[in-house]
């Protein structure tokens, strides 16, 4: 959970307040569509389906978006996909980590590193795909 919210947060950060790349919005219902669809991936259903519309958003001049924005819209979606697995299988892991942040700050240092690292795995990941195929990986 913690690593959907950072992406969705870094992503945020680095397109309207840096303007790395400009900002672009989902125009239509099937760019929604598929962006949904590229979300439930997450479970391994279909490696073909994750190829297909991995592609499409990356690729396709008319429903093409920059992986920055691409994260940007799939992070918190993957996030609410994620949070009723989440509470059924942790439980009430939230106020665990909490305690245990009050109790030694080391540990909010390496939440945030953890996040860090995640989101930029999540750039990376979207880069060489750009650059090769979805496949690669």
């Amino acid at each position: 959970m913690l690593h959907m919210i950072s992406c969705a947060l870094y992503s945020l950060f680095a397109i309207k307040w840096l303007e790395i790349v400009p900002f672009q919005q989902i125009h239509s219902r099937r760019q929604v569509f598929q962006d949904s669809c590229f979300e439930c991936n997450f479970l391994h259903i279909s490696c073909l389906w994750k190829y297909l519309t991995e592609s499409l958003l990356l690729s396709s001049d008319g429903e093409k978006l920059h992986f920055m924005n691409l994260l940007l819209y799939m992070a918190p979606m993957k996030a609410m996909i994620l949070l009723p697995f989440t509470l059924y299988i942790e439980g009430n892991v939230l106020s665990a980590t909490v305690e245990k942040a009050r109790g030694d700050g080391f540990m909010v240092f390496l939440l945030i590193r953890n996040a860090t690292v995640a989101y930029l795995v999540n750039l990376t990941n979207f880069l060489v795909t750009k650059h090769t195929s979805t496949l690669t990986l």
